[in-house]
């Protein structure tokens, strides 16, 4: 299956598709791909023969969602919970990413003709060296690219993701490079292996299971749709906004204001009744020492991360 193949559609078919695309289209789609061993078992097949099989629907799935006008699509394409299997399933499925990863590698000047970006997200270290080099070198050719965006998930689950993040944070406290009330929501979704996704628009999992298994927690909410084996229904959804700011943001700020007026109290309780100029002036100076901090720990942050990716190539 080429990653850059494009589909070829009945009459019928780009009609639907029209017909689609006429109402509102889904930034992010994310598909948590299940059911490639019960389908193997079906039709009396290796289970390897599954997982290629699903491997290569995928791929189709991928490039049918630039049809769509889809900027971005994540599949979950191996959990940390999945090592748990037999090694022989495992290292099939490491084989499978070997082949089409390195099929990337060859068709580098059909990828960046089409302004592709590939991302590989999750706890990495834990997949074979060689297929990490390969994660490694695909991401580096790619990462410039801003056509359409396809995030592959291996070695994760959201617990994971989640846990890695708060360890960070509670490394930048620790060391004096934030404070403790620099801490929010914000900081830690910038500190996730997803920071650079957009949120999910359409969950789509295959098999009809009803069930996340872990997948992308911190970006699935409750404005999502779930497509369950065949059939999907159409809702709508929203995020509440107050003068173009949404609720988490104006929560966020209100948080933010109110540590540095604080942190202003503190520090002048031998001067409390200071001009309100001179005071909100403070405010604000508090307010800015807060984001340069945070600025410069998430710039730490991906320095560490992008360094960690290029020791590897």
């Amino acid at each position: 299956m080429n990653w850059c193949q494009e589909e070829k559609l009945s009459w019928l078919q780009w009609f639907c598709v029209k017909v689609l695309k006429a109402g509102e289209i889904p930034h992010h789609v994310a598909f948590i791909m299940d059911g490639n061993r019960r389908f193997a078992k079906k039709v009396n097949v290796e289970i390897s023969e599954g997982h290629r099989s699903g491997f290569d629907n995928m791929i189709k799935t991928y490039n049918m969602c630039e049809i769509f006008g889809i900027d971005e699509v994540s599949v979950y394409a191996f959990s940390i919970e999945n090592f748990k299997r037999s090694k022989d399933e495992v290292d099939a499925l490491m084989e499978i990413f070997r082949v089409e990863i390195d099929k990337l590698k060859s068709d580098k000047d059909e990828i960046m003709k089409n302004n592709m970006c590939f991302r590989f997200i999750g706890n990495l270290e834990l997949l074979p060296q060689d297929v990490q080099i390969l994660m490694s070198e695909v991401s580096e050719m790619t990462k410039e690219n801003t056509g359409r965006i396809l995030n592959i998930f291996a070695a994760y689950t959201s617990r994971e993701e989640i846990a890695r993040a708060i360890r960070e944070v509670a490394n930048g406290v620790e060391r004096g490079w934030l404070k403790s009330s620099d801490v929010n929501q914000t900081l830690l979704e910038n500190c996730l292996y997803t920071n650079k996704c957009k949120p999910i628009d359409l969950v789509v999992r295959t098999s009809g299971e009803v069930r996340l298994s872990d997948f992308c927690c911190g970006k699935v909410r409750t404005q999502c749709l779930f497509l369950l084996k065949r059939s999907g229904r159409n809702m709508d959804f929203g995020t509440y906004k107050e003068n173009g700011i949404t609720a988490k943001e104006k929560i966020e700020t209100e948080e933010i204001y109110e540590n540095a007026n604080k942190q202003y109290r503190e520090m002048n309780n031998h001067n409390p009744r200071l001009p309100d100029a001179q005071k909100n002036k403070q405010i604000q100076l508090l307010i800015n020492a807060r984001e340069d901090r945070v600025t410069s720990f998430l710039r730490y942050l991906e320095e560490k991360r992008s360094k960690n990716s290029l020791t590897k190539i």
